[in-house]
């Protein structure tokens, strides 16, 4: 189980009832991105929690942003050019943006500097993984460190594709071993911890998320060789 997740009551109960003990629901706001809900809400980016069916668009889907998750100005006006513009899934050529929560080592990260044919296979020294979902290729990248952020728990972590994404295709993103600034391992955010280790039961958030990505994302992660039980951070999102 998650290291947060709230201890059973009755800890000598029959193995039948211990079984049926959650941990309880995480207060997520409505219109927030689960995964780091306690960080940002509309992270991590891009993120195919933000498509919502739209029979009008070739797709099938457009990108909104809702409640939590709305772009506003300083005045509390829109900031959201969905509001105007409405895709249908995203860029082919997107900054993908996550945040681990604390400052992290850029070592332990693909620099622009090293070579990107290692992004394109796995190993075991390999922390982040771009993967098509629908042939498992690995896809060239580097990522940044955001070295200006006035809050550990804000520090944005950007990969950059090295190739144009391929039109309406579902990409899976791994991260893995990325470790702290004094290069201890960081751990997997709590609603991402709580899917990947099967402990969402009651939570009318995670629960759906959890099904889906049993169906749709960690096959995808496994056949690329990572480690299901070793995961910082997964998810995926269509162009």
């Amino acid at each position: 189980p998650s290291r947060f997740a709230a201890p059973c009551a009755g800890a000598l109960v029959v193995v039948a009832l211990a079984a049926s003990c959650n941990p309880p629901p995480l207060a997520i706001p409505a219109g927030c991105s689960p995964l780091l809900f306690d960080h940002d809400c509309g992270l991590p980016y891009p993120n195919d929690f933000f498509l919502v069916d739209d029979a009008s668009l070739p797709s099938g889907h457009r990108v909104h942003f809702a409640e939590a998750a709305k772009l506003l100005t300083d005045h509390g006006a829109s900031a959201d050019v969905t509001d105007a513009w409405a895709p249908d899934g995203f860029s082919r050529v997107t900054p993908i943006v996550w945040t681990m929560g604390v400052r992290v080592d850029p070592q332990s990260l693909p620099r622009v500097v090293d070579d990107p044919a290692k992004t394109t296979r796995f190993s075991a020294a390999l922390h982040t993984a771009l993967i098509d979902a629908s042939t498992g290729e690995l896809v060239p990248h580097f990522v940044d460190v955001d070295p200006f952020a006035d809050k550990d728990a804000r520090q944005a972590l950007v990969m950059h594709p090295l190739e144009a994404l391929k039109e309406k295709t579902r990409y899976v993103v791994v991260v893995t071993g990325v470790t702290t600034e004094a290069g201890k391992p960081i751990d997997a955010p709590i609603a991402f911890a709580r899917v990947r280790d099967n402990t969402t039961g009651g939570d009318a958030v995670l629960d759906p998320l959890r099904v889906r990505y049993e169906r749709d994302v960690f096959p995808v992660v496994a056949k690329a060789g990572f480690a299901r039980d070793a995961l910082q951070l997964a998810w995926d999102f269509t162009t």
